[in-house]
């Protein structure tokens, strides 16, 4: 599970690891769960982040909670890549609602869309009439 998280936040730039520190500690949690404080996550490596999220959540709990993160600072593909590799990395697959098994393969849905609207404009510049 740590692996799966340092590989995440590895893929961040330095600005992008900042804010996803700052949305953690902003981030609304469940009842019955404390907020990371602030303090902590501000000094905090990449290494440290992933283990102050496990110390403070169950492994599920902190993997939506770095996926609500990365969403809200507009890393939905690295949020995919999240739940992708750790299903991978625990060999199961998760039990996922109806709307969320959508929103998950959005990212696969907004790529394939991407790849078609590049090579149709490739298509059409290129076509000879």
């Amino acid at each position: 599970m740590m692996e799966v998280m340092l590989k995440v936040l590895d893929e961040l730039q330095e600005p992008e690891f900042r804010r996803l520190k700052c949305k953690l500690s902003e981030l609304a949690v469940d009842e019955g769960y404390d907020r990371i404080p602030r303090g902590p996550l501000e000094l905090a490596s990449k290494e440290q982040v992933a283990s102050l999220l496990l110390d403070y959540y169950p492994e599920d709990y902190a993997v939506e909670l770095t996926q609500h993160a990365l969403k809200a600072i507009n890393k939905r593909r690295l949020s995919c890549y999240l739940v992708k590799h750790l299903a991978a990395a625990r060999n199961t697959c998760f039990t996922v609602k109806p709307a969320e098994a959508i929103r998950n393969h959005s990212c696969h849905l907004s790529w394939v869309f991407r790849t078609v609207l590049l090579f149709t404009t490739w298509y059409l510049r290129n076509k000879k009439s």
